[in-house]
Parts: C-alpha cells; sequence; structure tokens
C-alpha cells in the first residue's frame, strides 16, 4: 500500500499547480483604463456567429441606446466547427449539405441574439467565406481567378443565397475588396475586430484581412481589437459577472494598449441572453462562452500597421513570444 502513497501525493500536487495556473492565467492585480464610445457608426467584424456577441455585447447595447448606429459583418456563416456539426446532425461524419444546414442554423442563432440587443437585420451581413480556411484565403488563396474548394462544404465560392455576394469566389482577393466596399459605404466610426494575437487561425486571418484593408483604403478611424482564442483563457469556465474581463498575463507586455468597456447589470443579463441563442454553440462548448460573462468587455489598440519589404503584414505583436496552438 505505501509504494502508492508517494505517486499518489505527486499527483495530487501536480492537479493543485495546475489549478493555480489556470488561475493565474489573466493578469492580476491590475486595473485597466475605461474605454468610452465615443463615435457614432459603429462597425463589428466578426469571424463566426457568436464572436459578435462573445466580444461586443455591450457596445453593441450601449451604442444603440445612444442612438448611435451599429452594423454587424460575419465572414463565415460558421459552417465548419466539426464538433458542433457532429453534434447538430447525430453524425460522426458529416457531409457538406450537413454543413451547410449547420451555416444556416447559426445565421438564425445570431439573427435571434441581435434582435435581442434591438439591432435590425437589416444591419446584419453575412459575407459566407470558408469556416476554418480564412487563412488559406489570407496566406494562398489570394487570386479570384485561381481558386481551389475550401472548408467543410466543399466549394470553390460562397454557397449561400442570403449572403452580401453569393457566388463570391473564396479568395483573398474577394474577402479585402467585400470590406473595403463595406467600410467605405458605411463610414464607421469605430471598427472592432479580432486581435492579432487571437490563437484561432480565422480570427488572426479575419484581423489581418481588416487592418490591410485599412491600410489599403488609408482609412482613419478608432480601431479595437478583441480576443476570444488564447489557450487555458479566460478561466475558470464559468460566468464571473462581477469580475472584470483581464488580458492573458503573456500579452500584458507587448505593443498593444488594452482597455477595458465596463458593462451595467442590465447589460450583462443581455449578454446571457445573446449567447443563449447560440444553441448550436451551447450544445458543444457552454463553460467556454459562459467565461465571457464578466462586468467588462476588453478591448486592445495596436500599433499602425507594418508592411516590409516583401509586403508581409506581421501577424503577431512584435514582443509575443508564445507560440499559437492551432
Amino acid at each position: 500500500m505505501r509504494r502508492f502513497v508517494k505517486p499518489a501525493l505527486l499527483a495530487a500536487g501536480l492537479i493543485i499547480v495546475f489549478a493555480l495556473l489556470l488561475l493565474w492565467r489573466e493578469a492580476p492585480n491590475i486595473k485597466l483604463p475605461y474605454g468610452e464610445q465615443q463615435g457614432n457608426r459603429i462597425l463589428i467584424i466578426s469571424p463566426h456567429p457568436d464572436d459578435e456577441s462573445i466580444a461586443t455585447t455591450g457596445v453593441i447595447s450601449q451604442s444603440l441606446n445612444d442612438g448611435h448606429e451599429v452594423k454587424v459583418v460575419l465572414l463565415t456563416y460558421g459552417d465548419g466547427f466539426l464538433k458542433a456539426a457532429q453534434k447538430f446532425t447525430g453524425k460522426k461524419d458529416p457531409a457538406p449539405d450537413d454543413y451547410l444546414r449547420l451555416g444556416r442554423t447559426r445565421r438564425q442563432e445570431t439573427a435571434w441574439a441581435m434582435s435581442l440587443l434591438g439591432l435590425c437585420p437589416g444591419n446584419i451581413t453575412f459575407l459566407g467565406y470558408p469556416d476554418s480556411a480564412l487563412k488559406i484565403l489570407w496566406d494562398s488563396q489570394w487570386d479570384s481567378e485561381n481558386v481551389k474548394p475550401a472548408g467543410s462544404v466543399n466549394v470553390d465560392r460562397v454557397p449561400y443565397d442570403d449572403a452580401l455576394n453569393p457566388g463570391a469566389p473564396y479568395s483573398g482577393q474577394s474577402a479585402a475588396d467585400t470590406l473595403a466596399s463595406i467600410i467605405s459605404d458605411y463610414q464607421p466610426t469605430e471598427i472592432y475586430y479580432p486581435d492579432p494575437s487571437d490563437d484561432h487561425p480565422d480570427h488572426w486571418a479575419a484581423s489581418a484581412f481588416v487592418r490591410y484593408t485599412l491600410n489599403s483604403l488609408n482609412y482613419d478611424c478608432n480601431e479595437h481589437t478583441y480576443l476570444v482564442h488564447r489557450s487555458l483563457w479566460p478561466q475558470p469556465d464559468m460566468e464571473e459577472p462581477a469580475k472584470p474581463l483581464l488580458p492573458p498575463e503573456e500579452l500584458l507586455n507587448i505593443d498593444t494598449s488594452w482597455v477595458d468597456f465596463a458593462l451595467t447589470k442590465s447589460e450583462i443579463e443581455s449578454k446571457k441572453l445573446a449567447l443563449h441563442q447560440y444553441v448550436t454553440q451551447e450544445a458543444v462548448m457552454e463553460p467556454f462562452l459562459w467565461a465571457f460573462i464578466r462586468s467588462t468587455e476588453l478591448f486592445g489598440q495596436n500599433p499602425d500597421l507594418v508592411i516590409n519589404e516583401s509586403g508581409t503584414i506581421l501577424k503577431d505583436p512584435s514582443s509575443d513570444t508564445i507560440g499559437r496552438l492551432l
């Protein structure tokens, strides 16, 4: 019996250490400056249906209550999430048509969530580019004349009739041109989009597309980036409405300035109701969603875009030495 005591104690110790590490994933004992909403035309760009609710529900609610205009643009229909598709269909190997059904359902979930916040359907735009493959469009499929099937629906063009541009090619140039058209027409004063330090390939690709587009247009506005995916962040996987959402500790001392956006109790409740509309996502990652129920929303302000002599845009802040998981 004694020979099992030391391994058991060691295992217990490792569990305690791991638990403490989880608790300290967020930067401890810091107070972020408060970010006030100043503009009157807000544009929120989301890689997937639910990112806009996870990251910017408070911004949407406060902006609409203040009489400001809000538009939400979703780059994909969220149709490439294998785990969600399996749960949604009950199939181990969903077919392309199953992923399309998932995408249409996630579109409706977004409409329900945004309606709870008072955003009208006409201010929600879906582009329909390939979920889980925005990285491919950015890295290797830029040319609209030379596209290949991408994503779980296995097509090379936007397959949704209710997308902004049905049949648009799965290409980086198409995505950038579409964003440029939206920004030029709407003339936003504030743009919210994914932070380049996000681990998810769709998120950092979305960030790169937005920054590339703003740079190409030489467009000046207030830019705010939001973080959704970072290893073991935020923790714990539960709602903590009395606590602020703080950045991961390893992202504290990089060239990104972090600010928070305070939510009222009513706005926190609205955020919970909005997230409840994403039934397909609650079914597979409910604790993760609830981890964003905090007293604040978190936004980054990044330095100006840097393009080197070869035309390459840096994808990470200069001092971020933490590797990506995806």
